[in-house]
């Protein structure tokens, strides 16, 4: 016996737009601010589809931001660690969703995991750096050097602004980590001398600024954090020479395009370092 046409198109029809009606439920939902049905739709989806790795991310989403209680909780996000990380499984090379586990752990306090985690996602992306994708598998929006660097330096300042030992001591592995997949990278050096510079131990925290400054002489931040830890050591000469180079940067990167370009720091957050470990506030940090 054949099917009408019709009915043969209908069933065509809820083949092919299936999964979407998925996707546009809980759309609808969301901008409905409909937690429950947010809940329900995300459900009914992972029934239909448990491997589905759009579903997974969005069902991560939903429980990091508190579920359908829009409060988050460790237990919640807990559970979001296991979406996400099944959504890796499923799509090793989407760096936005090993970043989203990453910044899970970090919010998780949970360090030995949010080290690990980032240490594999540096790994994979140095080996696989030509299959990086990014949101829904589309191409990155810049290139993962810029990318990773700039999500390390952030989660090194934020480990310092916290002005402990502990914060510290975990500045200094994760900068450890900038400097052995970015070797010729300068902030991760300075961010091991801003490490240093918070414990006090300014010997070293010159010694891995003048690395810096070698690896990127037109860093300004690098310069005055260099000024900086020579005037605390008692070299003030010496330490006029950098605030004099640090002026002279700043001015050449507002004479024309070209300058400006050699200014990375006008690229990336640097961390500053101020003249005493009493002196770091959260608005040391960046620009």
């Amino acid at each position: 016996m054949r099917l009408p046409a019709f009915f043969l198109l209908m069933s065509l029809t809820s083949l092919a737009w299936g999964d979407l009606d998925h996707r546009d439920l809980l759309d609808q939902r969301r901008m409905a601010k409909d937690l429950a049905g947010m809940k329900v739709c995300l459900e009914d989806w992972e029934a239909d589809c448990p491997d589905d790795v759009e579903m997974l991310e969005n069902f991560g989403d939903f429980l990091n931001a508190g579920g359908a209680q829009a409060q988050p909780s460790g237990k919640l996000r807990w559970k979001a660690v296991r979406y996400y990380k099944d959504a890796i499984r499923l799509s090793p090379a989407r760096l936005d969703l090993r970043l989203k586990l990453v910044t899970v752990y970090r919010d998780l306090w949970a360090f030995d995991a949010q080290y690990d985690s980032l240490a594999q996602t540096l790994s994979y992306a140095d080996k696989h750096y030509r299959k990086l994708r990014w949101n829904g598998g589309g191409p990155l929006p810049e290139r993962p050097s810029r990318i990773l660097t700039a999500y390390l330096q952030k989660t090194v300042n934020d480990h310092l602004a916290r002005r402990n030992p502990d914060g510290t001591e975990r500045a200094m592995r994760l900068a450890r980590l900038a400097v052995t997949f970015f070797p010729k990278h300068h902030n991760g050096l300075n961010s091991i001398a801003a490490s240093f510079a918070q414990r006090g131990d300014w010997e070293h925290a010159l010694k891995y600024l003048l690395l810096s400054n070698q690896i990127d002489p037109h860093d300004p931040v690098v310069q005055r954090n260099i000024g900086n830890v020579l005037t605390v050591l008692g070299k003030g000469e010496e330490a006029e020479v950098f605030y004099k180079k640090a002026v002279d940067e700043e001015e050449a990167a507002k004479t024309g395009e070209e300058n400006f370009q050699k200014a990375s720091y006008k690229e990336e957050s640097q961390i500053r370092i101020p003249l005493s470990p009493q002196d770091y506030r959260d608005t040391a940090f960046g620009r």
